[in-house]
């Protein structure tokens, strides 16, 4: 009978310790579920942010080409510009060099002619 009434003692003695290892174990699950709740909003945040980054690189490419292109047309309008009166400068040159080239023809032909 001691034997019983030793073991029963025994466990009456652990008994508050049984509970507060009971109630450890619970707030630890409780830490542990908010700890996962933060990480998984943690990794929610971070793949919105990589989503993000990359939608910014995007409209930033295209931003980049469509100046690019802005540019080259820019670029494009003021090399016609400045051609135009070149090309008729060119031509106004070139249809007074074949005048004189005439004239020249002309006068030389007249002159061999003229001695001959």
């Amino acid at each position: 009978m001691q034997r019983f009434a030793y073991k029963r003692s025994c466990l009456i003695e652990e008994r508050p310790q049984i509970e507060e290892g009971q109630l450890n174990a619970e707030k630890i699950r409780k830490e542990l579920a908010e700890a996962e709740k933060r990480y998984q909003e943690i990794v929610a945040k971070g793949t919105q942010m990589l989503k993000n980054d990359d939608e910014a690189r995007e409209s930033a490419a295209h931003l980049s080409e469509r100046k690019q292109q802005e540019a080259i047309a820019a670029a494009e309008q003021i090399i016609a510009k400045r051609a135009r009166p070149v090309r008729s400068s060119t031509t106004r040159n070139m249809e007074s060099l074949r005048r004189e080239l005439g004239r020249l023809v002309v006068d030389t032909t007249a002159k061999v002619a003229g001695k001959v």
